[in-house]
């Protein structure tokens, strides 16, 4: 329907409504190029997607996990010798409890090493632990600290993560998109993880704008749903190229 709108239009064929007191038919609409075309981008091209058009934004969120930087948490057991799912099992549990209470701020650094330690049973140093849990931190993903950068031109922007002490200094040493992100809402700070209503809701408190305003970006699923339902706007990361485009027509 959108294709045949738009050949219409380069034909300059116009949409028209009669008037009976005139007794002839007047233009309905007179856009211009610009309102014409964002009139069919918010009324097809969005609902034809399935994305959701954002509006009236003033603060954009970023999450650091495989939006600006990719991370690999199997990277963790592959450095310690576990090459496979079974390998692993037997350890999962406590290593899961422990990170959960290091990432929400439960525990300090030394602490959560000398539990992993426990975890497993002496069989690895602090040392090597540390490079492990290091080693989920990976590369960063091509194209975010331009992004990234284009968009704290215009929009006050902030890091929103759940992580621990560990990982968010060693993302502060390799990515330059962080230092370009003026507000960081980090998990192990707020002793809350996403999607827990309460780590959105200290956001809209510190920034004191009403959440409709506020455009929250996740690679998550549930973060995204998380974000929706405190009132934010929600875009889920797939991607570079497809983040750009949904961003093309912000706020017009």
């Amino acid at each position: 329907m959108l294709d045949d709108i738009v050949l219409c239009y380069r034909w300059r064929i116009k949409f028209k409504v009669h008037n009976p007191r005139r007794r002839e038919e007047v233009p309905l609409f007179l856009f211009s190029d610009f309102i014409f075309l964002n009139f069919l981008r918010s009324s097809f091209m969005d609902k034809r997607k399935g994305e959701m058009p954002v509006n009236n934004v003033k603060i954009i969120l970023f999450d650091l996990g495989n939006v600006i930087a990719h991370i690999d948490f199997d990277a963790f057991w592959r450095s310690l010798g576990f090459l496979t799912p079974a390998a692993c099992t037997p350890w999962k549990e406590e290593y899961a409890f422990w990170t959960l209470n290091y990432e929400t701020g439960r525990i300090q650094s030394n602490e959560y090493f000398n539990g992993l330690i426990k975890v497993f049973h002496n069989r690895f140093t602090a040392e090597q632990l540390s490079q492990a849990v290091d080693s989920i931190i990976q590369e960063p993903i091509e194209g975010m600290v331009k992004l990234v950068q284009q968009i704290s031109y215009k929009y006050q922007t902030g890091l929103v993560s759940n992580t621990s002490e560990t990982h968010y200094r060693l993302s502060l040493k390799r990515f330059e998109a962080l230092h370009i992100l003026q507000k960081h809402y980090l998990s192990f700070r707020l002793q809350v993880m996403k999607p827990d209503r309460k780590f959105y809701e200290f956001i809209i408190h510190d920034l004191l704008v009403a959440p409709s305003v506020i455009l929250f970006i996740d690679d998550l699923e549930s973060n995204v749903e998380g974000a929706l339902g405190a009132g934010m706007q929600a875009i889920r990361f797939e991607g570079v190229e497809k983040l750009k485009n949904s961003l093309i027509y912000l706020n017009g």
